[in-house]
């Protein structure tokens, strides 16, 4: 927990110190996440351990034999990726050093990009951990990598240039097929912002409530595969329920501000994160449905910000509030989102 407290504490300093903070703000969050996604230990994160063993197991493997693999199979440029790793070192700290960098570069270029100021970058890295997706990126490596890649391309999106942000989502899915779901962006493009809106999150959340696991399953599986098809038996309902309600509170709060988030591009982002929302609903009945929508709830990092900003006469007050009920949070209600951290290196 002390890591979490010197980080949000210099973060908070800096966010406030001068004109400048924002630069020096998003090197502090880089590096955070560098050490603590890079540099953790094989036992933080339920999955991290499977992957390091995976990654062994292929430091014994052939060309020849990869080809037989299952991962490579399904999503050959993780499996590729993670074998020629094997060449450059076999120790697994290497491994998640190198791919912390996938979601480092992400972050950071995300808020270069679409951020003003240093505490709108305080904001949103909050937002990213509240949300369990910064926890989740010390964990579920194959889908940090194409969550990663898809937050990467996101400008590209907006940019119009499709061809190529349809290649970096066809790369992405080759890391973790279920990539392939956020060309949905797609139809967030022409989705009006109004009340059906509102209607699409009630429907799912009401769908949520009265369809069966199996049935859910099933329909994934149609895309899917089998991935999900064990998910729903290990994984905790912290994930599920106060997944949904933390992001409906998101969601109800940018909402409330969607009159005056006048430029296309932010309506765009909360036609995205209704999606997520949507997904997120179905989590109640499928825990892991929570690992769809953070494709989604990912953007939550930028329209958070700018649904603040743009509310001129409460600014300063709404950006203390979410502050202080984000830390909050982390720190007193629920610290599943700040995993105990042991470092392989440090």
């Amino acid at each position: 927990m002390d890591i979490y407290i010197i980080f949000f504490t210099l973060l908070a300093i800096v966010s406030v110190a001068n004109q400048q903070s924002k630069n020096v703000g998003r090197y502090i969050i880089a590096l955070f996440l560098f050490i603590l996604i890079g540099c953790r230990d094989n036992m933080v994160g339920p999955d991290t351990e499977s992957y390091i063993d995976y990654f062994l197991q292929l430091s014994q493997c052939s060309l020849m034999n990869l080809k037989n693999d299952s991962i490579f199979i399904k999503e050959p440029l993780f499996a590729l990726y993670t074998w020629c790793l094997c060449f450059v070192s076999s120790e697994y700290w290497f491994y998640l050093l190198v791919s912390s960098i996938f979601p480092v570069v992400a972050i950071y270029r995300t808020l270069k990009i679409y951020n003003k100021s240093g505490v709108d970058n305080f904001i949103s890295i909050l937002t990213l951990f509240v949300l369990g997706i910064a926890s989740f990126f010390m964990s579920g490596m194959r889908q940090t990598m194409a969550m990663s890649i898809v937050l990467y391309a996101y400008p590209t999106f907006c940019n119009r240039e499709n061809i190529k942000f349809i290649i970096f989502v066809v790369i992405a899915s080759l890391f973790h097929n279920s990539a392939i779901l956020f060309l949905l962006c797609y139809v967030a493009r022409y989705m009006t912002l109004d009340y059906k809106n509102l209607v699409y999150v009630i429907v799912a959340a009401f769908m949520g409530t009265v369809v069966s696991q199996g049935d859910i399953q099933h329909y994934v599986s149609l895309i899917f595969s089998d991935r999900f098809s064990i998910y729903g038996d290990y994984h905790t309902e912290t994930l599920s329920y106060s997944g949904f309600f933390i992001q409906l509170f998101l969601f109800s709060f940018c909402y409330a501000f969607r009159n005056n988030l006048k430029d296309n591009e932010s309506h765009v982002i909360m036609n995205i994160v209704t999606f997520g929302l949507i997904f997120q609903a179905f989590s109640t009945v499928l825990a892991e449905m929570f690992r769809l929508s953070m494709y989604f709830s990912l953007f939550y990092i930028i329209l958070i910000p700018r649904a603040i900003n743009c509310n001129t006469k409460f600014r300063s007050m709404l950006k203390i509030a979410f502050v202080s009920i984000f830390l909050v949070y982390l720190f007193f209600i629920s610290s599943t989102y700040l995993p105990n951290f042991k470092s392989a290196l440090i």
